[in-house]
């Protein structure tokens, strides 16, 4: 029973990437015919246009869609190699607490960046402070 969920998976991982992959390509080559990027370079007055255009929304449902089902094929294929001996609570507790696991992780990156982003906002502030007492005396 957890192999054919595992060959869902795998069908499903697999297609997601290649959605993935084929919106990247055609969004780059629409960048390329309306000439933002010429070879392999971006102008620099166009990099906010570039990115808003590659990190889109739908760009970005690809990208959660891939990453959730290698998740989940990640955990059938160690659920079918090394648990097969387990009982169902077992397993659903093994999957609550990667799953748990996960959202730390991610909880714990997220407030990182934040408070390094605040930082670095703090240290430019006090940078430009500077430069303004300067520039005044």
């Amino acid at each position: 029973m957890g192999v054919n969920y595992l060959v869902i998976s795998a069908f499903s991982t697999a297609l997601s990437f290649i959605a993935l992959r084929l919106r990247t390509e055609f969004s780059l080559d629409k960048l390329q015919t309306d000439g933002l990027i010429t070879g392999n370079f971006i102008h620099t007055e166009n990099v906010n246009h570039v990115l808003e255009l590659l990190l889109g929304s739908y760009s970005m449902a690809l990208l959660a869609n891939f990453v959730l089902n290698v998740f989940i094929l990640v955990i059938l294929t160690l659920k079918t190699v090394f648990f097969g001996q387990l009982y169902p609570s077992e397993i659903r507790k093994l999957i609550e607490r990667n799953i748990n696991y996960v959202i730390y992780k991610a909880y714990e990156h997220a407030i990182s960046f934040f408070l390094l982003k605040r930082v670095w906002l703090w240290r430019v502030n006090l940078m430009m402070q500077k430069t303004d007492r300067d520039d005044s005396a």
